[in-house]
């Protein structure tokens, strides 16, 4: 999918991925991508309960700008986290219907 390199500036987490093949997509929509994508992911938690992602795609061959977005992440240990395996997308068949 990618080669990825995680470095720390300061307390936020910064991983720097690059070397995709076009073998996966941008997204659950399917928006494609190149061999040119690069992808900057920093990962700072905010306070103790929650954490904030900031994303940054640039792929020149496909992508007009940068694409930039920020995910939200809340911690909740009264949660079972279920273990969720995908052979051939049969596990996502599954949970599409």
């Amino acid at each position: 999918m990618g080669h990825s390199i995680g470095k720390w500036d300061g307390d936020t987490l910064v991983v720097d991925t690059a070397g995709f093949n076009e073998k996966t997509w941008l997204d659950r929509d399917g928006h494609q991508h190149s061999d040119q994508l690069h992808v900057v992911e920093r990962f700072l938690r905010v306070d103790r309960d929650n954490l904030q992602v900031d994303i940054t795609m640039e792929d020149p061959k496909a992508l007009v700008k940068p694409w930039i977005t920020q995910l939200h992440f809340q911690l909740k240990p009264e949660w079972d986290i279920m273990e969720l395996a995908c052979t051939d997308n049969a596990a996502f068949e599954d949970f599409e219907k």
